[in-house]
């Protein structure tokens, strides 16, 4: 065997790291975060849902087809986003050379084949078309250049619109209106719904501002304009704690304005405790980890997704239908 034979062999990712790299590619913090909303809204909903195992296997059904399309979205833009991602995250699975351009497409369009094929079985025709169609156009037109991705991402106004759509709008949209359809009562639908897309938007608008801030040196060599290159670290941080603080002042008044669907003591305290928390790791970031060029913020990232996880769980205990 040749010295160059041998370190082909060496280079070639374990079935370990490439299982690793799968899990990385998948964008975990995303998808995770879609499987607890989607069963969160369920499980919320539970008291005036039949317990028929039919319609349970639909509700994890759909959890699954929104886990699916999560994976698709992100293994998209990691496909067409790869020069600016060797240099904002070189050690993911594409720019490190762990996984490859076509595993990459055949786990892209194999999540994205299965998830449709579950929509389609499991959701009312009219909202599996609308969320499919959705889900394509702006999957395409966020990444591809050939559609459009560098004119949208030379405005982080249009870049934004799109990711709080994605995230705050459809996905709890699509979800709650696939399990409201089994409801045995639908008299209560239309406030809770209200309230989910009130934390659901607001909460986007917040982390998809703030996620601009890592990416400021990558995005700046990739050419893209975003609101942390525009305004700086600093005032970008601010705009997204207005967006958190607005978002806790909207669920308090939900709560206040229909105490008979809520339970009011309890979504007060959650919310007060969520909105304490946010605070106190807020003028942390401030004080002790931003920097101007960005650096220091992922940590409050990766907090930001767990304030987000933890206020859909919120819903099993604020929410009470009857």
């Amino acid at each position: 065997m040749t010295t160059a034979s041998r370190n082909s062999q060496s280079s070639q990712p374990t079935l370990r790291q490439w299982l690793w790299a799968l899990y990385r590619f998948s964008r975990p913090e995303s998808t995770l975060g879609s499987i607890v909303m989607c069963t969160a809204i369920a499980v919320a909903l539970f008291p005036v849902i039949p317990y028929e195992p039919i319609i349970l296997v639909k509700i994890a059904a759909c959890i699954l087809s929104l886990a699916l399309w999560t994976i698709t979205c992100h293994g998209i833009n990691q496909i067409y986003d790869l020069p600016v991602d060797r240099i904002n995250k070189p050690d993911f699975p594409l720019p490190s050379g762990t996984m490859t351009i076509t595993q990459a497409w055949l786990v892209t369009l194999g999540t994205g084949i299965v998830g449709s094929i579950l929509a389609l079985w499991i959701m009312p025709f009219w909202l599996a078309f609308g969320f499919l169609g959705f889900m394509t156009s702006a999957s395409v037109v966020y990444s591809v250049p050939r559609f459009g991705s560098r004119t949208v991402r030379q405005s982080p106004w249009l870049t934004k619109l799109l990711g709080v759509t994605f995230r705050g709008v459809v996905y709890p949209a699509t979800t709650f209106l696939t399990v409201w359809n089994f409801a045995s009562t639908q008299s209560f639908g239309l406030v809770y719904l209200a309230f989910i897309l009130t934390f659901a938007v607001l909460f986007c608008v917040g982390m998809n501002t703030f996620e601009d801030i890592p990416d400021m040196q990558g995005d700046q060599k990739g050419g893209y304009r975003s609101f942390a290159l525009l305004l700086g670290a600093t005032k970008t941080a601010y705009i997204c704690s207005v967006a958190f603080l607005i978002a806790f002042v909207g669920l308090t008044l939900w709560i206040l304005t229909f105490p008979h669907l809520f339970r009011v003591e309890f979504g007060i305290a959650v919310e007060a405790l969520l909105l304490l928390v946010f605070v106190v790791e807020f003028t942390r970031l401030l004080r002790l980890h931003l920097q101007p060029d960005g650096s220091g913020a992922k940590p409050f990232y990766a907090f930001l997704w767990r304030m987000y996880s933890l206020q859909y769980i919120a819903l099993i205990i604020i929410f009470a239908p009857a």
